[in-house]
């Protein structure tokens, strides 16, 4: 199969979709009150956990689109940028599935009953109390700001591409419409 050259508006609306809610996400956990190990759930946690597992499902449809419609590398990159940012690109899934995957691990080893948004229950990853899972689940945090540092580099190689190559890279991502609109702001 050939590699389209633009993304989808598929892809698209799944990417922003994306940001939207890791943009809620994240200070959705940073402010939600302390959990301990045998205490209850609060709303909000179960709000974060809730718009993590819609992350989790965003992040699966992604990936399976990605897989299936691959699009190629801007052509006028240098080989060396092509790699790092096809690699970036892998970091950044591979860092989102393992952050999504750790706090439902996190909440599945304290036996928390989570309902997906109060509504359906969803069931544990893992046994309640067991020890590797307790273990693994104390990453969630540090995965989440690894996440974050990657999302902040990701950014500012988009910019540095739109505003000191100016090779146009983020109008790939934006809607048709927007197609142009530095001139419009010159």
């Amino acid at each position: 199969m050939k590699d389209n050259v633009d993304y989808s508006a598929t892809a698209k609306v799944l990417h922003w979709l994306a940001l939207i809610l890791i943009v809620i996400q994240f200070p959705l956990g940073f402010l939600m009150p302390p959990t301990g190990r045998h205490s209850m759930p609060s709303a909000s946690v179960n709000l974060h956990f809730s718009i993590g597992f819609v992350i989790l499902i965003l992040f699966t449809i992604r990936l399976g689109w990605r897989l299936a419609y691959p699009v190629a590398m801007e052509p006028s990159l240098d080989a060396w940028q092509k790699k790092l940012a096809h690699t970036a690109h892998w970091i950044l899934y591979l860092l989102t599935f393992a952050t999504l995957l750790d706090g439902w691990i996190h909440a599945s080893v304290r036996g928390w009953p989570i309902r997906f948004f109060g509504l359906i229950p969803v069931p544990p990853i893992c046994p309640a109390g067991s020890e590797i899972a307790h273990f693994i689940g104390k990453f969630h945090k540090g995965f989440a700001l690894t996440l974050l540092a990657g999302i902040a580099v990701h950014f500012a190689g988009v910019m540095y591409h739109e505003f000191v190559q100016d090779d146009r890279i983020l109008e790939r991502m934006l809607p048709r419409n927007a197609r142009g609109w530095r001139m419009r702001f010159s």
